[in-house]
Parts: C-alpha cells; sequence; structure tokens
C-alpha cells in the first residue's frame, strides 16, 4: 500500500479521544454561560486586510498565517481578531458585551511536541466596562473552567499597556513592540540567548537588548521584583 500523505502539525483523534476532548469542552463551556458569556458564530476565514491590520498577528507574526491562496483571505489564528470586526459590523450590541467562543485556529509555526499547527481555543473576551472588573471576572471564569477539567494550573498576568511603557523606556520603536513581545513569550522555551538572538534579527543595538532580556528574567516575588 502505497504510503498516505499527511499534513505536519495536525493529529486525527479516535473516538475515545474525541469523546474525552468533547466532554471537557462541554466542562467549559457550561463554566462561560455560568458567568453569563454568550457565544456568536464567526467564519473560519477572514480578509487578509482584517488578519493583518494594526493591533493584529502584524511583523514576523504574519508568517504564521494560513493564507488562501489566489484570494485575500486566510484562516483566522485566534477568535479575538474575529471578535473586533464582527463588534465592528455590528455597533448597536449593548456593553459590556460578554462573548465566548470554542473553535479552531490554525498558525503555521514549526510542528513541535504538543504544538501544532491546528488546536481548539476556548476563548473568552469582555468588551466594554469597567476594565479591573472585567480582567477579574475572565480570570475568575477562566479559573473555574480548569478548575471543572480537574487540571493543575498557574494563571500569569500581565498589561500590554504596562509592557509597550517598558519597552518604551528601553528605547524599542513602538513599531517593533509586538515583535519584542513574541520574542519575549518565547523565554520560558528557548531561555535567555534564544530570545537575544531573536532580538538582534530586529536590528535593535545591544543597550537596548540588554535591558530587555534584564527585565524578562528578573525572578522571585512581586516584592523581590
Amino acid at each position: 500500500m502505497p504510503e498516505i500523505p499527511f499534513p505536519r502539525g495536525v493529529k486525527d483523534l479516535m473516538p475515545n479521544e474525541s469523546l474525552f476532548r468533547n466532554e471537557l469542552l462541554k466542562k467549559i463551556e457550561n463554566v462561560y454561560q455560568r458567568f453569563g458569556f454568550l457565544t456568536i458564530d464567526t467564519p473560519t476565514f477572514e480578509h487578509i486586510k482584517v488578519l493583518t491590520a494594526k493591533g493584529g498577528i502584524g511583523g514576523e507574526g504574519e508568517k504564521q498565517i494560513y493564507e488562501i491562496k489566489d484570494e485575500e483571505l486566510a484562516l483566522r489564528y485566534d477568535h479575538t481578531i474575529s471578535l473586533a470586526r464582527y463588534l465592528a459590523m455590528h455597533q448597536s450590541l449593548p456593553m459590556p458585551f460578554k462573548r465566548y467562543y470554542i473553535g479552531k485556529i490554525w498558525r503555521k509555526e514549526e510542528p513541535q511536541k504538543n504544538r501544532y499547527r491546528e488546536v481548539t481555543q476556548a476563548d473568552i473576551d469582555i468588551v466594554g466596562g469597567d476594565k479591573a472588573a472585567t480582567n477579574a471576572e475572565v480570570i475568575a471564569a477562566v479559573a473555574t473552567a480548569l478548575d471543572e477539567i480537574g487540571v493543575e494550573y498557574s494563571i500569569h498576568v500581565n498589561s500590554r499597556e504596562i509592557t509597550n511603557s517598558i519597552l518604551s523606556s528601553f528605547s524599542v520603536p513602538e513599531q517593533q513592540h509586538i515583535d519584542v513581545i513574541r520574542a519575549i513569550d518565547k523565554y520560558d522555551k528557548i531561555g535567555a540567548d534564544g530570545v537575544y538572538e531573536m532580538l538582534k534579527g530586529l536590528g535593535l543595538d545591544k543597550s537596548t537588548m540588554d535591558q530587555v532580556i534584564g527585565f524578562v528574567s528578573k525572578d522571585g516575588s512581586n516584592e523581590d521584583k
């Protein structure tokens, strides 16, 4: 029998695996609904201009997008960009708008253990309302969902606004913030040397790179930092 070609970065689920996965997702969905989140349904693909607009994936991340050949369309790489487009087209929705969406996303990343190009994302967002309160509610909903499915976890909280301010204080150009943050996100996987090489590839000067590495490599409690 000839070898059947199979794409990298994806996997088939056997019936028992599919059943287990669906049970987990149902538990997550039930929690989101108890917290008052509503679901919407958006296409699996968007216009390429929507996915690459300012505030989107941007820079090096655009290489992760699966474009549809001969059309100005691409598969979604997360659910939040589709939500932003949805809200722009439906501006009469009452605020705050609490939305969850559970579905597949696609990213053209280098496949490796436990890292796939096609994954299921259980996403929640709150648009509008008091920022501190809505952030706390999202964290509470996620923590409750993880408790419900019985996994060990830790939640890392960060602020894009604070991070951008810190990067600006290091003289990182605003248009490179997204790429630098993407490099920082890989710190646990590739270490300081790997992040340094990524920053070097962005053309940052040594002083700026040293400040960024010094910042992300700090360890200890909040008081120590």
